[in-house]
């Protein structure tokens, strides 16, 4: 262990005749420290004279406040990995898609997929979400909004034929196509595909039972059966979408909608 020199040795850098206390009290501790851990010499004479005051400062300093690293923030957007997870449901479906599978997918480890969705369902729904509000709100809203019912139709299916096949999107109706891979025992899930399957029959009665008020149809149409008719088309154009067809054939099907309307048009 090192030996303290007497104070006729010390000479530490930048001494000054006439140092105040404060400042001799500040060497001192640097050097008491050193002295300790083996580092430096510290004269006799000021650990005498200042060691129950270093002792003292020591122990009853402000502890040094070091500031928390902020929290990393999540390495991915929110809409982008939805986007690539609906891909892997279409691809695979819902039951057969793995958490590997969507965490590789997504660019995120699994403790991040938890952390952000809940679990596979969750994330499975909110994607199912985000492609209905992404793709096709606008597209409903058109139908319903749309004064002439032929017209409202008509644009209805044409813009469905090129949602079905639209490069950023799965081809093909998630809420149609994903209903294909999920068992009994995924209630959430197959419950809430079936209310949103539903909700499109829905929409169709409500404008189509409209058109009947309005005098566009005959008072005597089955609006129900007709919207379970024309919904089921568009679920078969989901099939082909998914089948590769091109938006033109889609198209060239979805045209058959007014043509399953003329027979209930007014004259």
């Amino acid at each position: 262990m090192a030996t303290c020199l007497s104070d006729t040795t010390y000479r530490p850098l930048g001494t000054r005749h006439g140092r105040t206390e404060s400042s001799e009290l500040r060497y001192a501790t640097e050097n008491f420290i050193l002295c300790i851990i083996g580092q430096n010499f510290l004269p006799g004479m000021l650990v005498w004279r200042y060691a129950p005051k270093v002792l003292h400062s020591m122990t009853n300093s402000t502890p040094i406040s070091v500031p928390r690293a902020k929290g990393r923030p999540r390495a991915f957007d929110r809409d982008q990995a939805l986007l690539q997870a609906l891909a892997v449901f279409w691809r695979r479906g819902y039951e057969p898609a793995s958490v590997a599978e969507l965490c590789s997918a997504m660019g995120v480890s699994p403790p991040s997929l938890y952390a952000a969705f809940g679990n596979k369902a969750k994330l499975f729904l909110e994607a199912v979400a985000y492609y209905e509000a992404t793709f096709w709100d606008a597209t409903w809203e058109r139908m319903d909004t749309e004064p002439d019912i032929v017209l409202a139709i008509s644009e209805f299916f044409h813009t469905s034929a090129s949602i079905l096949t639209e490069p950023e999107a799965p081809c093909g109706c998630m809420v149609v196509l994903a209903a294909v891979n999920v068992s009994d025992d995924a209630g959430e899930v197959t419950a809430t595909l079936k209310a949103l399957r539903q909700e499109g029959r829905d929409y169709l009665q409500q404008r189509l039972d409209r058109a009947v008020e309005q005098g566009q149809l005959k008072p005597e149409t089955n609006t129900r059966l007709l919207a379970a008719a024309l919904n089921t088309l568009l679920e078969g154009m989901s099939l082909q979408a998914h089948d590769a067809a091109s938006r033109e054939d889609l198209q060239g099907i979805g045209a058959t909608a007014v043509a399953m309307l003329s027979p209930s048009l007014s004259a």
